[in-house]
């Protein structure tokens, strides 16, 4: 049963995240999966800021 919430959760999310990369050019404007995806580089990642930034968008969605 989780196992197919979470797929069906996750089903837009690369089409989300490549019709925000055509549309949103600026970067103060990108949405929070571009975001999080801006800390990984091309020969590695910035795992402090990444994980900041996972539980600052995380933390709203638990408390609500």
């Amino acid at each position: 049963m989780a196992g197919s919430i979470t797929s069906t959760a996750m089903d837009g999310l690369p089409t989300s995240i490549a019709m925000a990369l055509v549309i949103l050019l600026n970067k103060t404007k990108w949405t929070l999966p571009l975001a999080l995806m801006g800390f990984q580089g091309e020969f590695g990642s910035d795992y402090g800021p990444l994980n900041a930034a996972i539980v600052t968008t995380v933390v709203p969605a638990v408390v609500v």
